[in-house]
């Protein structure tokens, strides 16, 4: 679990962050990005730091278009968030940041695309998860020995 500083919680925030955000879809996950400026927020709603010195914000999003059971996606939504956490020292500052997982596609049945996320190696989510974190420009260069090191 993130500390409260590094939650995003508030309902205010969403609706840039879905509307004129950065986005990258992978197989199973969306990362949506904007930064605090973007957002209309000089600096985070909670910070009383400048705009520099506030830790991004991440928010983990699993619907129950994804997997009806609630079993299901709250185990989704700690294994997104144990990976995020590998790289939270690496993702650049002062950014909302929302990480959700994908709905299963409408010829593929909600129990094989639950079971992919499920199935899937911790190796394979941190792999697609870096690669969305990079492609939408989150983190800051690092090499793939600080990462797993």
């Amino acid at each position: 679990m993130f500390p409260r500083s590094q939650r995003l919680q508030q309902r205010q925030v969403f609706d840039p962050l879905y509307q004129h955000g950065r986005m990258a879809r992978g197989k199973t996950l969306t990362v949506r990005c904007i930064s605090f400026k973007q957002a209309g927020l000089q600096r985070c709603l909670d910070c009383s730091a400048g705009d520099t010195d506030c830790p991004s914000r991440i928010a983990t999003i699993v619907s129950k278009k994804v997997s009806r059971r609630a079993v299901d996606r709250n185990r989704i939504k700690r294994r997104i968030r144990h990976q995020l956490q590998t790289f939270s020292h690496h993702l650049v500052a002062s950014h909302y940041i929302a990480v959700s997982a994908n709905r299963p596609r409408s010829h593929v049945s909600a129990d094989s695309s639950r079971s992919l996320l499920l199935t899937c190696t911790a190796s394979e989510l941190a792999r697609e998860l870096r690669d969305l974190l990079d492609r939408v420009h989150l983190l800051r260069e690092v090499s793939d020995s600080e990462l797993h090191g």
